[in-house]
């Protein structure tokens, strides 16, 4: 195996080059076998590079982190620990750079490896870098190669790692190099069955957003496409691609796929990454209509400051008695408390599991991978989603039951005790 791999190398395994590089070479040769997508120019330097950094320089000294981190800040000792990385294999490095040089702009980021037996999604788990992220004057290579590996230790994979026990000393990955797509938008499509749910994300600003809306359609079968997607065939195309690439795609039955897509302002379509992986919650109920239902007394953070006050008594508060455990509610996204930093506090400060959690949103939805980890991490029994006007004024320490179905969009409805319905 060479020291830089692209999208024609073959014999190239998972513990070669990490999941997420290794996905991206699965849709490239998917894409020049005839499938109905392009796939972004790329190219990955080997995992073998960073475990031969690890043997050079023996573990990393533990972060410390604060009680409540921002899920993007890489701790000093890794950043302290990185700095020379890049120097160690620059010739590597700077050749990736050379073989994508005709691309418009280039990201830089990891691909972590964790075994050919863990079947877990690693939304958000690794880090990237852009050429607009970095200081001018500094040299983006170095810069862009060492957060990568640096970032593998910021608060979010800690939370997302510790959840499965793979919190190691030593997180090996590939390097990746490949092209930034120019769009108006990215988005991410969820498939459970045969049901699709697409969030978007706008690159462009804000006021865009009324051109394109979030949409759900059945993979199989007959749609009614909204006016965006239904313009220049981008829905049925959209969803043929899907069909293609499920079809292909070496997931169990009942895995859960996620795709990221985007078209270009020449309405060309690239799949960006895909990911498969398994739910991990509670059942549904067949006698409620394939529903999952529960109950619980509602704890509210929703328009509390995001404060280190708080921390000790959410931990006290979750200690509740197993049949009157509380139902979280938090923002989906935003400045307060959100669906990160309450999982932080339930599971790395207090190592809690049967958490409940209702994230709350308003119109400026956006795709956040809390929800793919909320789904995936055993501690959490449920996850679901609401409103945020329809549970605004909802009282604290008031007995409600949530009831939803676990689809790529989980909608809950929300009674009160004595049968009002709050949403």
């Amino acid at each position: 195996m060479g020291v830089i791999l692209t999208a024609t190398d073959n014999n190239v395994s998972i513990d070669d080059v990490g999941s997420k590089a290794y996905r991206l070479m699965e849709l490239s040769r998917w894409s020049r076998d005839g499938l109905p997508f392009r796939v972004p120019q790329f190219c990955v330097v080997p995992a073998r590079i960073s475990a031969d950094y690890y043997s050079r320089r023996g573990f990393m000294r533990s972060p410390t982190f604060d009680p409540l981190p921002v899920e993007s800040h890489i701790p000093m000792e890794a950043v302290e620990y990185f700095d020379g990385f890049y120097e160690d294999f620059s010739p590597a490095f700077d050749s990736c750079m050379k073989i994508l040089e005709t691309a418009h702009s280039i990201y830089i980021g990891s691909s972590i490896v964790l075994g050919t037996g863990v079947r877990l999604s690693y939304a958000g788990l690794n880090s990237r870098t852009t050429p607009r992220a970095v200081t001018p004057g500094m040299l983006y290579t170095k810069t862009g190669v060492e957060r990568a590996m640096a970032g593998l230790f910021r608060p979010y994979a800690e939370l997302y790692l510790r959840a499965h026990g793979l919190d190691r000393p030593n997180r090996i990955a590939g390097i990746m190099f490949y092209e930034y797509i120019a769009a108006e938008f990215e988005a991410v499509a969820h498939i459970a069955g045969d049901t699709v749910w697409v969030e978007c994300k706008p690159l462009r600003g804000k006021a865009a957003r009324g051109i394109w809306s979030d949409v759900s359609f059945p993979l199989f079968g007959k749609v009614q496409w909204p006016d965006y997607w239904n313009a220049n065939n981008r829905g049925e195309r959209v969803r043929q691609a899907f069909q293609a690439l499920v079809s292909v795609a070496s997931g169990c039955e009942s895995d859960w796929t996620e795709i990221e897509f985007c078209f270009t302002d020449s309405g060309e379509l690239f799949i960006l990454q895909y990911r498969q992986y398994s739910v991990s919650q509670t059942d549904p109920d067949e006698e409620q209509n394939e529903r999952i239902t529960f109950s619980g007394h509602d704890v509210s953070l929703l328009r509390e400051p995001r404060s280190p006050g708080l921390v000790e008594w959410i931990r006290a508060h979750s200690d509740s008695h197993e049949n009157d455990r509380p139902i979280w509610f938090v923002n989906r996204h935003g400045p307060r408390w959100d669906g990160f930093r309450l999982l932080w506090v339930l599971t790395c400060l207090a190592s809690r599991e049967g958490i409940r959690i209702v994230l709350c949103h308003g119109v400026d939805r956006q795709p956040s991978h809390i929800t793919t980890a909320l789904r995936e991490n055993p501690r959490v029994e449920s996850y679901t989603e609401v409103e945020h006007e329809g549970v605004r004024n909802l009282p604290r320490e008031s007995q409600i039951t949530v009831s939803f179905r676990p689809t790529p969009r989980p909608i809950a409805t929300i009674v009160r005790s004595g049968g009002s319905v709050v949403s």
